[in-house]
């Protein structure tokens, strides 16, 4: 039995600036899942279950973080 399929876009984007001399910071953030597609998943396979061939879960959600790091 094939199942649905996995939709997801994953972005990053990274920059670093020199502060001060020997000084840099960066500056990243991180999407998952971007688009936030529904992705089907955990297909009952068990046939002699009634919920034989229904899809009962989904995810992941989306998911967005950044963050700072400082190297001196």
């Amino acid at each position: 039995m094939v199942g649905p399929g996995l939709y997801l876009w994953d972005v990053t984007l990274r920059k670093v600036f020199n502060v001060h001399e020997g000084w840099t910071m960066r500056f990243e953030a991180q999407a998952f899942n971007l688009m936030n597609h529904a992705n089907f998943r955990s297909l009952s396979v068990t046939t002699s279950s009634a919920d034989y061939g229904s899809v009962t879960g989904s995810g992941p959600a989306r998911n967005i973080q950044a963050g700072i790091k400082i190297n001196f």
